[in-house]
C-alpha cells in the first residue's frame, strides 16, 4: 500500500547515514480512485496529512482517506 511504501522510504531516510547530517520526512498519504472526481482533491488531503504529521512530532507517516 501507499502507507507501507512512505513508511519503508522514511525509514531508509532516517537509517541511511548522510556523514554529518541528520536527515528526516515526513510523508503524507492519500488514497485516490479514478472514480474520485478530482487528484487536486487527494493532493490537498495528503498535504493535509503531511501538516498533521508535522505537528505531531515530524519524522513519520500520516495518511488520511477521501471521503
Amino acid at each position: 500500500t501507499g502507507i507501507e511504501l512512505a513508511e519503508r522510504l522514511r525509514r531508509a531516510i532516517d537509517d541511511y547515514n548522510f556523514q554529518e547530517v541528520k536527515v528526516s520526512i515526513s510523508i503524507g498519504v492519500a488514497e485516490w480512485l479514478p472514480s474520485h472526481p478530482s487528484v487536486n482533491a487527494a493532493l490537498g488531503h495528503a498535504d493535509k496529512a503531511l501538516y498533521a504529521a508535522k505537528h505531531a512530532g515530524r519524522n513519520r507517516v500520516m495518511a488520511t482517506a477521501l471521503s
